[in-house]
């Protein structure tokens, strides 16, 4: 009982927190940027939501129903992860390098880039509220083969729609090194994710 009101009160903390940094609201998904870290954050996932309503409506759909934040924050490895309690995507932004440069095009790629991550994790909220499944390595390794396929699904369209956008293939999924995130605990991704903080998310 105990450790269930804690969990519920470190989570109304962590709602405030997050409702003082929103930078966005689109159809009841609120981008969060906690510390201002990114310039760039804010306009780069106003965009991938644009391009996956113009391309996709029924994972546009998903990612509307599945989510209601989506935050700029260190994780323990970069990318995106969901969070169920939250109903969050929480995504380890890349500012885009100077030499990127950031025309048209290479905006849009980085868009779609992040809106496959949308897609991704908007699935896993959608298994997690429907199949209510275990937490067995098995389960979650067909978990994420079906949100690679998903993500697979929208790039296909995307790429078609901006042909211009230079986006590489979803990978296939690494089962061995899914396995060893899976089996970390959640000391090593705490200590992971202070050590990418304070190196600049750089390791």
């Amino acid at each position: 009982m105990k450790i269930a009101w804690m969990a519920r009160l470190a989570r109304e903390v962590e709602l405030r927190i997050l409702r003082k940094s929103i930078v966005h609201e689109e159809n009841g998904i609120k981008i969060v940027d906690p510390a201002n870290h990114s310039p760039w954050f804010r306009t780069i996932l106003q965009r991938s939501l644009e391009i996956l309503h113009e391309c996709d409506a029924v994972r546009y759909r998903r990612v509307m129903s599945e989510l209601d934040w989506v935050v700029n924050m260190p994780l323990s490895f970069k990318g995106a992860r969901y969070r169920k309690s939250l109903k969050a995507c929480m995504i380890d932004f890349s500012e885009p390098d100077e030499e990127y440069g950031m025309s048209d095009v290479n905006h849009d790629a980085l868009s779609i880039y992040y809106a496959c991550s949308l897609v991704h994790e908007a699935t896993h909220g959608k298994i997690d509220r429907i199949c209510r499944r275990n937490e067995s390595e098995e389960e979650r390794f067909r978990s994420e083969k079906i949100c690679r396929s998903e993500e697979a699904r929208f790039l296909s369209l995307a790429k078609t729609a901006y042909p211009e956008a230079q986006i590489h293939e979803i990978p296939e999924v690494d089962q061995d090194a899914y396995r060893q995130i899976y089996r970390l605990s959640n000391w090593d991704h705490c200590r992971r994710q202070f050590r990418r903080l304070i190196s600049g998310r750089h390791e």
